[in-house]
């Protein structure tokens, strides 16, 4: 149990020496936690876990998006300067 506490210690005091507030972390992680287990939030992500798989296909064409776009401007800037 001691080496859990002495690790656990470490972690905290080298987070906190690089300039990471755990507090805060700690407090945003535990109301993240409470909102992830509201019966609302765990249908939703049911849902969206079941729908996962036809969603890939979507979710691969989003990186394209950039690109798309990018082509999208360049024509009507091509065309406005016209």
């Amino acid at each position: 149990m001691s080496i859990t506490t002495d690790a656990v210690d470490e972690f905290y005091a080298n987070a906190v020496s690089s300039g990471i507030d755990m507090d805060d972390r700690l407090k945003n992680g535990v109301k993240l936690l409470v909102q992830l287990t509201e019966p609302k939030a765990i249908k939703a992500l049911s849902l969206l876990l079941k729908k996962m798989e036809s969603l890939e296909p979507l979710l691969k064409s989003l990186d394209s998006l950039p690109n798309t776009l990018a082509i999208i401007v360049d024509s009507f800037d091509d065309m406005y300067n016209e």
